[in-house]
């Protein structure tokens, strides 16, 4: 099933890595989000601690943010019907509270979000994700 919206992307932790390069200077790093000033992601290997073999990104229109024991999920309008879902575990506690305040705003001011994932990584299911209809969020930007 081929999803629109979908586009191959350096990986996020390259592009993160550039960012930053760029943006230092005099030894004094400056922090900024380019499009919106929101954006989040794990570490350069992801919230698995594992390298991402193929980093997918998707543009997701949120239907809902849920947060449960094991995890913070986003639920996507999917464009060839039924819903996406993208999760995040809460054992990294700041990153999944990132990933909340960046979904729930997003729902609220009704704006889209990136979202990148491995769409091969299956190890959400241990958290309660679905490998059918759920990814492993790795980063997500409004």
């Amino acid at each position: 099933m081929k999803l629109q919206g979908l586009r191959r992307r350096p990986s996020f932790g390259r592009r993160m890595t550039v960012a930053l390069g760029a943006l230092a200077t005099g030894g004094v790093l400056v922090l900024a989000a380019v499009t919106t000033g929101v954006a989040t992601a794990g570490t350069a290997s992801g919230p698995t601690g594992r390298p991402h073999a193929v980093e997918e990104s998707y543009t997701c229109i949120p239907l809902g943010v849920a947060a449960y024991t094991t995890r913070i999920h986003v639920r996507c309008a999917a464009f060839s019907g039924g819903n996406l879902y993208y999760a995040v575990p809460t054992g990294d506690g700041a990153h999944a509270d990132r990933v909340l305040h960046v979904a729930t705003e997003a729902m609220a001011s009704g704006r889209p979000v990136t979202v990148w994932y491995d769409p091969s990584d299956t190890s959400g299911a241990a958290i309660g994700c679905d490998p059918s209809n759920c990814y492993l969020l790795l980063g997500i930007d409004m």
